[in-house]
């Protein structure tokens, strides 16, 4: 349907992903395991690096949930880390470690 469309050429693109970011801010300290690791799979599939304030939500969400991560979550958030070519802050590494056992 042409009216569904997001236009590159006409900002839509760039307004929407604007929003997907200030909405994932905002949930991110209440995510479950598969809501992180579906929101930073999302990313890689867009191509896009969050920004700082969004990868700090992301990655402190991860690190509050992480004990309740089975394999598929913890091993899709370190595969964003890699794709996005970022390494995740010492005691969010630690919290996915353990998690990963």
């Amino acid at each position: 349907h042409e009216a569904g469309r997001l236009d590159a050429a006409d900002g839509s693109v760039d307004d929407a992903l604007a929003a997907l970011e200030t909405d994932t801010i905002r949930v991110a300290p209440k995510m479950k395991p598969q809501e992180v690791s579906n929101t930073v799979w999302a990313y890689v599939a867009l191509r896009r690096m969050p920004d700082d304030k969004t990868w700090a939500a992301l990655e402190s969400a991860a690190r509050r949930v992480a004990q309740e991560m089975n394999p598929q979550n913890v091993a899709n958030v370190m595969w964003a880390y890699s794709k996005l070519e970022r390494m995740p802050d010492d005691t969010t590494w630690a919290a996915l470690e353990t998690a990963a056992g």
